[in-house]
Formats: structure tokens, sequence, C-alpha cells
């Protein structure tokens, strides 16, 4: 980054404070940023006591590139990756689970212990257990779902070592699901207060012709050790990028505390989303502190309403809409022999 000095004439002096603004939210903004972790992966197709602690010797390992899946890959001493002793069979293409480890190096700059940073996998089958410099930090069965951590506090500065465990127990699933870090994974670094990583929930629970109702609710978090002001800026804006509504909420938020802000934005002659017409809007969001953006986020959503009635059956904006899908029977084994084909 570079930096300029002016040399302004006393009668501007309005522009010292400016500057200083502009310069502190850039100071904010710069260190906000999400890096990929899928490349430099080291990985044993195996088992290995100890190979969670940061100092163990992973040199013999092979690297790979998340996403990545080890069941694919050829069994030892054949061209192909199935195996007759496969107790899934079928379901996973009669190939193999079991254990596998996953260890990688960040390397974080001299400010980290001024952010939150935040470890996020899209998915690992399955039971997945975590480790950042030989500390425990979750452990995470299911293995189709994202989830993220907080590791702020097992990091230092400079190179910082992230293991994973991976055990897919057969059988474990009835199709083929993989092994391994299955979907990317990313490090976000933060500002100590941010909104939470899963975002805001928007409802819109009363819509019209002429108006609709967003209701949002957005946890903030406030990682640091003090309290602080902030201000939650959220607009509405359409297709176009048109703002058709704006809502900020000034609040007090503990230190090492998280607040739901709750908001309520109009928006008037709504697009509704349909089947036929899927107009969407976008919800952008700023959390400031003393006028300095410290995080920012966009939700795309649509405004509809939703109902069930027993007699009319699933309703999308009042009107009926047919749910199209697939009839099955435990007592056929065959959809032609049961008459559904």
């Amino acid at each position: 980054m570079k930096i300029f000095v002016v040399s302004l004439p006393r009668r501007h002096s309005w522009i010292t404070p400016l500057l200083a603004l502009i310069g502190c939210c850039l100071a904010l903004m710069a260190h906000a940023e999400t890096l990929s972790l899928n490349d430099n992966w080291r990985f044993l197709r195996g088992d290995a006591k100890g190979a969670e602690q940061s100092g163990f010797d992973d040199s013999l390992w092979r690297q790979v590139r998340v996403p990545h899946d080890w069941s694919i890959e050829d069994l030892p001493g054949q061209t192909h990756p199935f195996s007759k002793d496969s107790i899934s069979k079928e379901a996973q293409g009669y190939m193999l689970g079991g254990v596998g480890w996953y260890r990688r190096t960040l390397s974080l700059p001299s400010d980290v212990a001024a952010k939150t940073v935040l470890l996020d996998f899209e998915a690992i089958y399955m039971d997945a257990q975590v480790w950042v410099n030989g500390q425990f930090v979750t452990r995470h069965p299911y293995g189709y779902t994202e989830f993220i951590l907080d590791v702020s506090k097992y990091l230092r500065a400079g190179d910082n070592v992230v293991a994973v465990r991976v055990d897919n127990p057969e059988p474990s699933s009835r199709w083929y699901s993989g092994s391994g870090i299955i979907r990317p994974a990313h490090l976000r670094i933060v500002d100590k207060v941010h909104v939470d990583s899963w975002g805001a929930t928007i409802t819109t629970p009363d819509i019209s012709a002429s108006r609709a109702k967003v209701r949002v609710v957005t946890p903030v978090i406030n990682a640091g050790d003090a309290s602080v002001d902030a201000r939650l800026i959220s607009r509405v804006v359409n297709a176009m990028g048109v703002e058709v509504a704006r809502k900020e909420a000034k609040t007090p938020l503990n230190a090492a505390a998280s607040q739901d802000i709750e908001q309520e934005l109009e928006v008037a002659k709504p697009l509704l989303w349909s089947t036929e017409t899927p107009n969407l809007y976008t919800l952008i969001q700023e959390v400031r502190i003393d006028d300095c953006v410290v995080d920012s986020r966009s939700t795309r959503f649509g405004i509809r309403s939703i109902s069930f009635d027993a007699k009319r059956g699933f309703l999308l904006n009042g009107k009926r809409v047919l749910l199209k899908g697939a009839r099955y029977d435990v007592t056929c084994n065959s959809a032609l022999r049961c008459g559904y084909a």
C-alpha cells in the first residue's frame, strides 16, 4: 500500500480528520480477507500416532490438493480403486473408506492476534477431528455439512499447523460418499467485530401488491476484550442495483459477546419470487465503528409467501403449486412392478 503525504493550507483543516477517517477505514478493510486453503496439504492414507502434534514429521506424506477423495484412488498393487473386501459393496462402488490424515502449514502476519481467524471446511467425509498447533479444536461427525471454526486463540504469528483426522467407517452411506476433505477449505481473517459467519436471517412476513416487509435478524459478534458502540447499516437493492430500502441500527456490543440485531425494512411495489418469475433482491450490510467499516456482507433473497392448506395444498404467493416428486413403496423393489413407471 502506498502512503502519500500532502501539505494543505490551514483553511483546509477539515481535510486532516477526513484523511484520518479514510485511512482508518482502509486499514480495517485491508485485513478482511478470505484465503483459499485448497493447496499444499500433506496426506496419509491410514492412521498415524501423534500426527496431531505440530512437530510431527510428515515429510514422507503425499502432497495433495483439496477437494480430495482417497476412496477413488488406485489401491496399492493395482490400477483401479475397487476391492472385493468392500463392506459397503455396491453402495460405495466396491471402494474402501477407513482412516486418513491431512496436515497443512499456515503462515500468518504479525498482527493476527488483533483479528478473528475462521477456519472453514465446506465438507469432510466423515467424522473429522481438527487440531491447530497440537491443540484439539473440535470433532465434526457428519460428512455432508459445512462447519466453521474460530481458531483465533490457537494461532500465533508465523507458521501454524492444522491437522485433520478423517474416519470413514463402513458402511456409512447408501450411496457413494467419497472419503476425505471432499469440498474446498478456506481461511477468513476478519475484524474482532463482525457479522456471524452464517449471516443474517431474512423473512418476508407481510406482503401485498403495494409493499412488503422484510425482517432481518443479524447476529453481530464482538470477539474483542472491550465494549464498542456499533452501527449496522442494511440496504436492499433490486436486480438493477437500485436501493429500494434502508435501515440503520445503533447498539452497544459487550466484550466477548454476540447480539442479534433486528431490523424491519419496507419495499414498495415488490417484485415477488415465483417459479415463473424468480425475482431476487440483495441485502447489503455494513458494520461500522466510528464511521469505519469493519465488516460487510451481501445476501441474495426473494420476496414471497409460503403456506400450506389442507384443501389446496402448497401455496406460493397465495397460488396453488403442485409439488412434483417420486413415490417409493418399501414393499416393492421395482418401480415398474409396483406400477409407478
